[in-house]
C-alpha cells in the first residue's frame, strides 16, 4: 500500500485524485517537512483536540491530507478536512495519557508534506458518571432518576443505596437521609455520586447542592500551615490532633498541601494533584484526615481555582511555545494577549474560565482530593476572582463536590456581605467589609478607648448588610494567613483576651489560625518558626474555655444581638470601657447577657437584666450574681469578660460534633 502511494505521488495527473498519503509513511525524495500544527504539544482535559495546520512553504497548494494517532495501544487514521489550499483542521480523539500525531498532505505536484510528531497527553478520565434527578409520581412518592452519561462504553449496571431503593436507573425515597447510586461501564470502570433528601413538612425533596444550606452547625474552624508544626509538616500535624481536638475545635482548615515552589507558602500551585515533597506525601495527607475523624474533627483542604504559579509546567510552555501549546488557552489574557493577574501577584497569572477545559479540570482536582483522602470539604481561595470571571461556574463547581459528599463544607474567601456565596451553596464566607481583603474588625483595634462603640458599629453594618443566616456563617477571626504580625503582637495580651471573647460570643463562625490560642507570634508570608507549647500569656486556657461555653449556649451560637448599656457599679456612669449585649435563642429559650471590658480598670459593672430572672450566676467562674432592681451586678477585671444566665439550669439543647 505505502509503494502504491509513492507510485501514484510521482505522477502528477493522478495527484488530485489518490488517496491522502499515511501520515505515518516515511520520508522520501519527493516529501518535505513543512506542516506547521497549532497545537503540537499539551495536556488536554477533553475526549479530543482540534488541531489546525498550514503548509509554509510558499506555492504549495495541498489536495489532500492525512492524521495518523499513534499511542497507549492505538493505531488510528483520522479525517482531515481542507479549509483552503494551504489550511487544515482535523478533530483528534484522544486516549487517556499519551497520543502522538502525524500529518501528511499531498500538493498538486504530487509533493508529500509532513508535521513533525506532536504529542498531546489526554488527562481526562473516560470514567462513567451519574447524575440524580428527581419527581413525583401519581401518588406523590419522590421517584429518583438516574441520569447517566459515558464517552466511549454503554452502562452496565446502576445500583442505590440509602435511603432509596430500586433497580436500574429509577429508585423511589422513602425517607430523609442520604442516598448514593453506584455506576459501572461494560469495560468495568464505575463512579458513585450521592445526593441528599430531605423532609419538610412530611414532604420529601431532593436538596439541590447548591441551595443555600440554613441547617446545620459549622463549630469552630481552626486554620493550620502545616511547616509551623515541624517537619515533615503533615505528620507532624497529624501529631497535634489530639491537642486540638482537646481545645474543642471542631473543623480543621489545612492551607494549600499542594505542588509549588519550594519555600513558597502554597497558593502558587504546580501541580493540583499531587501533596508537595516538602509537607510529606499524598498518604500523609490522607492519614491525616483519618485519624482527624477518628477524634470527631473535619478537615477541609485550602482549594485554589483562580490561578496557578507562573512556575506551572502548563504556563512556562505556554510562555515558550504560544499557541503551539494548548495550555496556551488554560490562562486568561488582556486585549494585547497577555496573561492577567489580580493586584502585584505577577507570579499567579489567572486561569481562563471561558475554556471548558478549565473548568473540567478544576471539578476534576476538587473530585480527585474528596476521593483520594476523604476531606470534608474545602476553604476555597480567591473565589471571588471566580465570581467575577465565571459565577456561573462557582454554583455548577459547588454541586460537583455536593455530589462527592453531600455534606462536604464550602468556606469562601470573600465577603460574607455579599449573598451569592450562601445563595450559591457555601457554608460560610469571611467577615470582610465590601471592600475586597478588607476585615471588617481592622479599625476597631486601632486604639484602647473606644473599642466598644466601634466593635458595635463594625457588627452592626454586618447585620444590616446580612440575613440571619449569614450572620451565623460569617467567619470571625483575629488573625488567618493573611492578617500579617499575629494580633496579640500587634495589640498586646490584655486586648488580645478581650478580642478573643468578643469571636466566641459575638454572632458568627469563630476562625483560629495556627497558634492563636498559645498567643504565637510569628508572620505567614514571613520568617515562621516551628510553633512549641510555650503559652506565656495563658491564652490556651481562655480559648477552650470560651469554645466550651459557645458549644453549651445556644443563644452564643445565634445571630442575634442587643447591645445594652453597662454602668459603673460605683458612679453610675456608663462604662465606657465595657461593652455588654444580649444574646437569645428562639428555640431553646435560652439566653445570655454578655460583658466584655476593653481596658486596664478592675470594677464591677451594672447590666440591665431585661427579661432575665434569677438566681444569676457568672457561667465562666460560676459565681452568683445579686440582682440590684433592674440591674445585674458584675464583677469585671482588666481585660475580663462575664457571661452571665438568669438561670442556674443548663440549656437544653447544647451543640455536638
Amino acid at each position: 500500500m505505502k509503494r502504491v502511494a509513492l507510485l501514484c505521488l510521482a505522477l502528477a495527473a493522478c495527484a488530485p485524485r489518490a488517496a491522502p498519503p499515511r501520515a505515518d509513511d516515511t520520508v522520501s525524495a519527493h516529501e518535505v517537512v513543512d506542516l506547521d500544527l497549532t497545537p503540537r504539544t499539551g495536556d488536554v482535559w477533553a475526549f479530543d483536540v482540534d488541531v489546525t495546520g498550514e503548509v509554509t512553504t510558499g506555492g504549495a497548494r495541498l489536495v489532500a491530507c492525512a492524521l495518523h494517532v499513534s499511542g497507549e495501544g492505538r493505531d488510528t487514521e483520522v479525517p482531515v478536512s481542507l479549509a483552503s489550499a494551504t489550511r487544515f483542521h482535523a478533530r483528534v480523539p484522544l486516549a487517556e495519557r499519551e497520543n502522538l500525531v502525524d500529518v501528511a498532505c499531498r500538493d498538486g505536484a504530487g509533493v508529500v508534506h509532513r508535521s513533525g510528531r506532536a504529542r498531546f497527553v489526554g488527562r481526562r478520565e473516560d470514567m462513567p458518571a451519574a447524575r440524580i434527578t428527581a419527581a413525583r409520581d401519581a401518588s406523590g412518592a419522590l421517584v429518583l432518576e438516574a441520569d447517566t452519561s459515558t464517552a466511549r462504553a454503554p452502562i452496565r449496571s446502576l445500583s442505590w443505596s440509602g435511603v432509596a431503593s430500586g433497580e436500574g436507573p429509577r429508585a423511589v425515597a422513602r425517607d430523609p437521609g442520604l442516598v448514593r447510586l453506584h455506576v459501572e461501564d461494560a469495560r468495568g470502570r464505575s463512579s458513585e455520586t450521592a445526593a441528599r433528601i430531605d423532609a419538610t413538612d412530611g414532604v420529601l425533596a431532593l436538596v439541590d447542592g447548591a441551595a443555600p444550606r440554613r441547617t446545620g452547625e459549622v463549630g469552630v474552624v481552626y486554620g493550620i500551615y502545616p511547616p509551623l508544626y515541624g517537619s515533615p509538616g503533615l505528620r507532624a500535624v497529624t501529631e497535634k490532633l489530639p491537642a486540638l481536638a482537646d481545645l474543642g475545635v471542631d473543623v480543621l482548615w489545612i492551607t494549600p498541601p499542594y505542588g509549588s515552589p519550594r519555600g513558597d507558602f502554597g497558593y502558587a500551585v504546580t501541580n493540583h494533584f499531587h501533596v508537595r515533597q516538602e509537607l510529606g506525601t499524598d498518604e500523609d495527607l490522607a492519614m491525616l484526615v483519618d485519624r482527624a475523624h477518628r477524634l470527631g474533627l473535619r478537615v477541609v483542604l485550602d482549594f485554589v481555582p483562580n490561578h496557578t504559579s507562573d512556575q506551572h509546567p502548563w504556563f512556562v510552555e505556554a510562555q515558550k511555545l504560544g499557541p503551539h501549546t494548548h495550555a496556551h488557552g488554560f490562562f486568561a489574557r488582556d486585549e494585547a494577549r497577555q496573561p492577567t493577574h489580580y493586584f502585584d501577584w505577577k507570579n499567579l497569572p489567572n486561569l481562563a474560565y471561558d475554556h471548558p477545559e478549565v473548568r473540567t479540570f478544576v471539578t476534576a482536582a476538587s473530585s480527585h482530593w474528596l476521593r483520594r483522602t476523604g476531606a470534608d470539604g474545602f476553604r476555597v481561595d480567591a473565589v471571588w476572582g471566580l465570581q467575577k470571571r465565571a459565577p456561573d461556574f462557582v454554583p455548577e463547581w459547588v454541586r460537583s463536590v455536593r455530589a462527592e459528599n453531600p455534606d462536604a463544607l464550602l468556606f469562601a474567601e470573600a465577603s460574607a456581605r455579599d449573598p451569592f456565596w450562601l445563595e450559591s451553596g457555601f457554608d460560610a464566607a469571611y467577615d470582610w467589609t465590601d471592600d475586597l481583603g478588607r476585615w471588617a474588625w481592622e479599625e476597631v483595634w486601632k486604639e484602647p478607648s473606644g473599642i466598644p462603640d466601634r466593635l458595635d458599629a463594625a457588627l452592626l453594618a454586618s447585620r444590616t448588610r446580612t440575613g440571619e443566616l449569614a450572620q451565623k456563617r460569617v467567619l470571625r477571626f483575629l488573625d488567618n494567613n493573611d492578617t500579617g504580625k499575629r494580633f496579640v503582637t500587634k495589640h498586646g495580651p490584655g486586648t488580645t483576651r478581650a478580642a478573643l471573647a468578643a469571636l466566641f460570643t459575638t454572632p458568627g463562625t469563630p476562625m483560629l489560625f495556627a497558634g492563636s490560642e498559645t498567643g504565637a507570634e510569628y508572620e505567614p508570608y514571613g520568617q515562621r518558626p516551628v510553633l512549641g507549647d510555650a503559652d506565656p500569656h495563658a491564652l490556651r486556657a481562655l480559648v477552650k474555655e470560651l469554645v466550651a461555653l459557645r458549644r453549651a449556649r445556644p443563644a452564643l451560637r445565634g445571630a442575634t444581638l442587643e447591645r445594652v448599656i453597662a454602668r459603673d457599679a460605683v458612679t453610675g456612669k456608663p462604662a465606657e470601657d465595657v461593652y455588654a449585649f444580649r444574646r437569645k435563642d428562639a428555640a431553646s429559650g435560652d439566653e445570655v447577657l454578655v460583658a466584655i471590658r476593653f481596658g486596664e480598670r478592675k470594677s464591677p459593672v451594672r447590666i440591665d437584666r431585661g427579661s432575665h430572672t434569677g438566681p444569676f450566676r457568672e457561667l465562666r467562674s460560676g459565681r452568683a450574681l445579686r440582682a440590684e432592681g433592674r440591674d445585674v451586678r458584675v464583677e469585671l477585671g482588666a481585660w475580663d469578660a462575664a457571661i452571665v444566665t438568669g438561670s442556674g439550669s443548663r440549656p437544653p439543647t447544647p451543640w455536638r460534633r
